[in-house]
């Protein structure tokens, strides 16, 4: 039996979940449980997402982006086959071939995402030192 390669939509439906497990949600107020039940997420291509890698202005520099209102998570196209060492801003010399430092980041750029939609009043700087702690706070023995 053959296996079938896993798509772009696939791979971020799992690393989304991933990402999951990084949340202490018994920290959670009901409030941002709500929010975090209802994010929807998919694979972007908007104006921000084509710039993320050609702009030298850093700011455009996302690998994602989410709106707090909608609750909605883009996760640019480019980006991912550019951290997953494909495509046309990929290293050729590494075809088809997923980077494993590439899903941590992609986990990381997804709980970031999170974040900012469970705490829109917190600003760049906090969503990252917040991103950080969660991820630095995950309790690795008790994966078996």
């Amino acid at each position: 039996m053959t296996s079938k390669p896993v798509t772009r939509k696939k791979l971020l439906e799992i690393v989304f979940e991933a990402s999951q497990c990084f949340i202490p949600t018994d920290e959670l107020t009901d409030e941002q449980k709500d929010r975090l039940d209802n994010i929807r997420y998919g694979l972007c291509d908007c104006k921000i997402c084509k710039r993320a890698l050609t702009s030298p202005i850093t700011e455009w520099k996302a690998l994602g982006h989410s709106n707090r209102k909608t609750y909605y998570i883009g996760i640019s196209q480019d980006s991912i086959e550019f951290m997953a060492g494909i495509g046309k801003y990929g290293p050729p010399s590494i075809p088809r071939l997923i980077i494993p430092i590439f899903l941590l980041q992609l986990i990381k750029t997804i709980l970031h995402e999170i974040i900012h939609i469970l705490s829109p009043e917190c600003n760049e700087e906090e969503v990252r030192d917040k991103t950080n702690a969660w991820l630095n706070s995950f309790d690795w023995s008790e994966v078996r």
